[in-house]
C-alpha cells in the first residue's frame, strides 16, 4: 500500500520584478484558480474580490536619460469589509514591503491604485502559524461599485458544504505548468470539514479544483438571505508530493481560515483601523 504523505504550501505567490511600465513587466510565475472558471467584466464578483500586491526590495536603474524603479512582486487577493478596511491573509503583510497595495481593473484596460496605509496581522498567527488573517487601512475609499462583503453571524452553525472560491492564484499547482497572470477566476469546492469552533476549514482538492499560489487572502463566500458573506480567508494548500519532484502544491486540500472563529479580534481591529 502506497503510504499518504502530504505536505503545506502558503499561497503567496511571487511574480518576479516589474517596473511602473507595464510593457517593461518582467513577470516570472503564472497565476489563476486552479480548475475555474475566468470571471467576466460584467460578474458582481469583480466587485467582491480584489489583486492585492505586495511591492518590495526597489531597484533602481539608469537606463539611458531614463530611471526606472524595479521591484519584487508577490500576489495575494482580498476582500472588503467597508470602503477602506481590506480583510486578507496575515502572510500577505510583510514588514519589508514598499507598499501594499490594491489594483483595480477600469474600463480602458488600465489599472486603478489603492495603496493601503495601515496593514495589521493578527499576532497571534507568528506564534501558532494558523491564525492566518489580518486587515488592512486603505488610504482612500474603493470607488462605489465594489461590494463590502458581510461577516457571518456569532455561535451559529452554517453547516458548511460548498463554497465559493475567487481569486487571482494560480491556475496549476505544478510549476513546470504555465498560466494566466492576475485574472480572477471562481470555482465552487466542497467543504471536507467544519466547525464553528475550530480555526480553520478545508475543501476538497482531489478533483482538479481549488485554490493555489496567489490565492492568499480571497473570500470563501456564502449566501445568507440574499447577502455574500465571507466565512472563510485562504491560507495554504495540502499536496501529495510527486515522485518526480514536479510537485503538484494544489492537489489534496485547500486551508481556510474559520471568520466565524476570530470575529473578536476583527471587530476589534477594524474598530482600531477606522479611528485612523
Amino acid at each position: 500500500m502506497r503510504k499518504l504523505i502530504v505536505f503545506a504550501l502558503m499561497l503567496s505567490a511571487c511574480q518576479g520584478s516589474f517596473t511602473s511600465d507595464p510593457s517593461n513587466a518582467l513577470l516570472q510565475e503564472a497565476d489563476s484558480i486552479v480548475g475555474g472558471v475566468t470571471v467576466s467584466p460584467e460578474s458582481p464578483l469583480n466587485q467582491k474580490a480584489f489583486s492585492l500586491r505586495v511591492l518590495s526590495n526597489p531597484k533602481t536603474v539608469q537606463e539611458g536619460d531614463a530611471t526606472t524603479t524595479y521591484y519584487s512582486v508577490s500576489q495575494c487577493t482580498a476582500s472588503a469589509l467597508t470602503p477602506r478596511i481590506i480583510l486578507t491573509a496575515a502572510h500577505c503583510v510583510s514588514s519589508s514591503a514598499t507598499v501594499h497595495r490594491i489594483e483595480l481593473p477600469t474600463a480602458d484596460g488600465k489599472k486603478a491604485i489603492y495603496k493601503v496605509a495601515k496593514a495589521i496581522a493578527n499576532p497571534d498567527y507568528a506564534k501558532d502559524g494558523v491564525s492566518d488573517l489580518a486587515l488592512m487601512l486603505l488610504e482612500i475609499s474603493l470607488p462605489e461599485n465594489i461590494e463590502t462583503l458581510r461577516l457571518p453571524p456569532r455561535d451559529v452553525d452554517l453547516d458548511l458544504k460548498k463554497i465559493t472560491a475567487a481569486g487571482f492564484g494560480r491556475m496549476d499547482g505544478r510549476k513546470s505548468v504555465p498560466g494566466n497572470l492576475g485574472i480572477l477566476r471562481t470555482v465552487e469546492l466542497d467543504v471536507v470539514s467544519y466547525s464553528k469552533t475550530s480555526a480553520t476549514f478545508h475543501v476538497d482538492q482531489t478533483a482538479g479544483k481549488g485554490i493555489c499560489q496567489g490565492d492568499s487572502g480571497g473570500p470563501a463566500m456564502i449566501d445568507i438571505n440574499g447577502k455574500t458573506v465571507v466565512v472563510g480567508v485562504v491560507s495554504k494548500t495540502r499536496y501529495n508530493p510527486s515522485p518526480d519532484g514536479d510537485h503538484d502544491y494544489c492537489n489534496f486540500r485547500g486551508q481556510y481560515v474559520n471568520v466565524q472563529k476570530y470575529l473578536d479580534w476583527i471587530f476589534a481591529t477594524a474598530t482600531q483601523l477606522a479611528k485612523e
